[in-house]
């Protein structure tokens, strides 16, 4: 891999330009990203069954400088600080959400007798794995998955289903797995048949292989970077068609509704509401 350069004078006077004309003294973002924080994972790094490093958020301390060097745009500098924060927060009574912990969130939804709700189980069953074993060592190991929600089709949202529940259960119907209309043709269709380009699409995205530091890999916007762990998949028992269909899991009454816009070009949404 080639040896990264310094900033040319011409990137250094754009980044310049940028930190003078945004509002990087508001800090508000800040302050949101840490409210409601209950347990760090520490450290926060996540291995497979062979010992592989998966996940390593603990890659980006670096990133904790207040001021953003010259070969980084400021604004992903800043969203990586950001977005590098990690743990499981609190985010009102019976919503739990652990964050950094793979590129997209996961969402734990407290019903009776310590049943749960799981929305979008991250990408790969040891990141998924970890997260439900960090909700747990705050919220209690007797907290037990009774569904689990996937929201769309994109890996990070479904590939860490079998970290958190296992098939059995679900065969045996004791774990609900609840999707919208179309989800496995689109999973399908973007995992399977475009598998290749699409990973090969990620690469250039998200600069995975690059060394991580202010020279290469800083972060991903949505997060630090994807997992590398298994990708593991279940079929889902409930589909979603319409909105304002409702279902009861745990003691949860979920009314869900379809996003319009999306579902205009095929992929589609889950919302919800808690009653």
């Amino acid at each position: 891999m080639a040896t990264p350069n310094e900033a040319t004078e011409t990137i250094i006077k754009q980044q310049k330009e940028l930190k003078e004309n945004l509002p990087f003294d508001d800090k508000q973002d800040f302050v949101h990203a840490r409210r409601g924080l209950v347990k760090r994972m520490k450290p926060n790094i996540v291995y497979d069954s062979n010992g592989k490093v998966v996940w390593n958020n603990d890659e980006y301390n670096f990133i904790r400088r207040t001021e953003s060097p010259d070969t980084v745009n400021p604004s992903l500098w800043r969203q990586s600080q950001l977005a590098s924060i990690a743990g499981l927060y609190k985010v009102t009574k019976e919503i739990y959400q652990v964050r950094g912990v793979d590129l997209s969130n996961t969402n734990f939804i407290e019903g009776d007798d310590d049943a749960v709700v799981v929305i979008d189980p991250l990408t790969s069953l040891e990141t998924g794995k970890a997260a439900f074993e960090l909700y747990k060592s705050a919220r209690g190991d007797q907290k037990k998955v009774k569904a689990v929600i996937y929201t769309h089709s994109h890996v990070d949202h479904f590939g860490g289903v079998k970290g958190m529940v296992h098939q059995d259960e679900v065969d045996s119907g004791d774990v609900k797995i609840i999707a919208p209309e179309g989800f496995m043709e689109h999973a399908v269709a973007e995992n399977v048949y475009v598998g290749t380009a699409m990973s090969r699409r990620a690469a250039y995205m998200y600069g995975a292989a690059l060394k991580r530091g202010p020279k290469g890999q800083v972060g991903a916007g949505l997060g630090q970077t994807v997992s590398t762990g298994e990708v593991t998949l279940i079929a889902p028992t409930t589909i979603i068609k319409n909105t304002g269909e409702s279902l009861c899991v745990g003691g949860i009454t979920i009314r869900l509704a379809i996003n319009p816009i999306n579902q205009m070009r095929g992929l589609r949404l889950i919302y919800l509401k808690l009653s």
